[in-house]
């Protein structure tokens, strides 16, 4: 597994405690400050087989390593933060969801082509932009015909459906898409 964005650690640490046993798990950050934390929250964590690296996502492909799963919950606008992290709104203000879909698209193409056939690419998003979530699962599927979006089969209270209709040229594959809302979920 590669968790492509992977600081704090959060979800490194979750996804390593439901592998099996022989898995290997890189952790990665490309931003260097972040990737120290990581490393150091890691290292609490006590895992051997989890290894914390510091590089950008197209730095992945000359290594010509293939992954069964790769966590991408990628940089954004960070709607969903801004209960927790009322900063945010600033950075929302500055940027906006155009610069992190921009961004996003940056980084996604490189996870696809680290996939192994028939591996999964999990993307996530602490936004609400229909652009830098449905519009990014848009861009992905048309820059890859094989690629497919699979329904999560438990949709817990809070979780919703995509939001295809705000996506020019919308599918149906777009409404497996799933949203969780914080209003509705305890947690960001």
């Amino acid at each position: 597994i590669l968790d492509l964005c992977a600081a704090p650690g959060g979800k490194t640490t979750v996804a390593r405690s439901i592998l099996p046993e022989g898995s290997l798990l890189f952790a990665n950050e490309p931003i260097r400050t972040r990737s120290n934390i990581l490393a150091e929250n890691i290292q609490k964590f006590g895992h051997p087989d989890v290894i914390v690296t510091n590089n950008y996502p197209k730095d992945y492909k000359k290594t010509n390593l293939l992954f069964d799963i790769i966590v991408a919950d990628v940089p954004c606008s960070g709607e969903g933060m801004f209960r927790k992290n009322p900063g945010m709104m600033k950075d929302w203000e500055t940027y906006g969801p155009k610069h992190y879909s921009d961004l996003q698209r940056s980084i996604v193409p490189h996870a696809i082509r680290m996939l192994k056939p028939g591996g999964m690419l999990l993307y996530s998003t602490c936004t609400f932009s229909p652009e830098e979530n449905e519009g990014t699962v848009k861009f992905m599927l048309d820059l890859d015909p094989d690629l497919e979006v699979v329904d999560i089969p438990n949709r817990y209270e809070g979780f919703a459906p995509g939001r295809p209709e705000l996506i020019e040229g919308g599918t149906e594959d777009l409404k497996k898409c799933v949203r969780i809302w914080p209003h509705k979920m305890n947690g960001e």
